[in-house]
């Protein structure tokens, strides 16, 4: 098994079962406040086997959340931060998210973010603050 597809608890014996389950609530509630489909949520996380996924998104008990899906959780709280030091109100944050932007080649941030480059997203808005 490589290093990424091991849960973060296999790699450092951190077990506390409340880290996995803030974060699994927090990707959700971002997914929630940026209005993205359950197909696009999927496949941002990075497609684990659906039982685990919808088990997660039903709030119910499921396997650890690998480094992978963590490093994405990761990624999104620190896009929600900035979008949300940048823009007064979550529709606006919600907007940029969605909206064609010429920093991605005319595509959307969701676009780029859902192609495996969530940290390029990040990063430019980084830049922003």
């Amino acid at each position: 098994m490589d290093e990424f597809s091991k849960s973060l608890s296999e790699i450092t014996g951190y077990t506390d079962e409340r880290f996995h389950v803030a974060a699994v609530k927090a990707y959700f509630d971002i997914m929630n406040k940026f209005q993205l489909s359950t197909a696009d949520a999927y496949t941002l996380i990075g497609t684990p086997e659906r039982d685990v996924f919808d088990a997660w998104q039903r709030g119910e008990e499921g396997p650890r959340m690998t480094v992978d899906e963590m490093r994405t959780v990761s990624f999104l709280l620190r896009i929600h931060s900035a979008l949300h030091t940048l823009f007064p109100d979550n529709e606006q944050a919600v907007a940029w998210v969605h909206r064609p932007n010429a920093h991605f080649g005319g595509k959307t941030p969701l676009e780029v973010m859902l192609v495996g480059r969530i940290e390029d997203v990040q990063k430019h808005l980084d830049e922003k603050l």
